[in-house]
């Protein structure tokens, strides 16, 4: 029982670092995306602009009021994206975290059934043990001496099957204690690259938004 329960403690951490790396390496790539979106958002603003002042030589200059309208349009769209990235990026992690804490309830589920099978099993196995011992007391063929020695036997057995029981289940406390305390670092990993990459979409919003009210000082 205890080598299954280490064997299963050791699978459920793996799947547990290795759903925390994958995640977090894809929500920074999404937080690098975004972020470059939004930077890209604004020189697309600049480039409109330019264009429209090309494509109306004769006048020598673009009307402020068609580049307020234009970046008005486009600091709305700068500020939704940004909100919908920062959205999404905290709808992943939620997806992430509620993996890992399956996987380690699923891990743990399956250690306690381990552990009460097997606990059950010691103790019906002493039962059992001891009822035989009882029947060899009671037999009247069986010596005074060997009768004594039953009992005694008999509790020998009772101890080292409630011995076995509280190892085991000192074990599994262990083993689930630790395999709970992964599954909070993870969280806090993620939950951590959540944190930076709102702060990355963030800072290339404000520096978005930034370039497209200079245009209005350009133009």
């Amino acid at each position: 029982a205890i080598r299954t329960i280490a064997d299963i403690n050791e699978v459920a951490n793996a799947r547990i670092l290795a759903d925390t790396q994958v995640s977090s390496a894809k929500i920074a790539s999404s937080a690098e995306v975004h972020a470059t979106a939004l930077l890209a958002a604004a020189e697309l603003l600049r480039l409109k602009i330019q264009n429209r002042k090309m494509s109306e030589p004769t006048r020598g200059e673009i009307d402020s009021s068609v580049v307020s309208e234009f970046t008005r349009v486009a600091e709305g769209e700068i500020k939704g994206t940004s909100r919908s990235a920062v959205e999404q990026i905290n709808a992943e992690a939620r997806l992430a975290i509620a993996k890992i804490s399956e996987n380690a309830k699923e891990a743990i589920s399956q250690i306690n059934n381990i552990a009460t099978k097997i606990s059950n099993q010691v103790h019906e196995n002493a039962r059992i043990a001891k009822g035989k011992l009882q029947e060899a007391q009671k037999s009247p063929r069986t010596p005074e001496s060997v009768a004594i020695e039953a009992e005694k036997a008999a509790v020998k057995i009772s101890a080292h099957a409630v011995a076995a029981s509280e190892s085991l289940m000192g074990v599994v406390k262990e083993t689930i204690d630790a395999m709970m305390k992964s599954a909070d670092v993870a969280v806090g990993v993620i939950s951590k690259t959540v944190k930076e990459a709102t702060e990355r979409i963030v800072d290339a919003r404000d520096k978005a938004l930034k370039r497209i009210h200079g245009f209005l000082t350009l133009w």
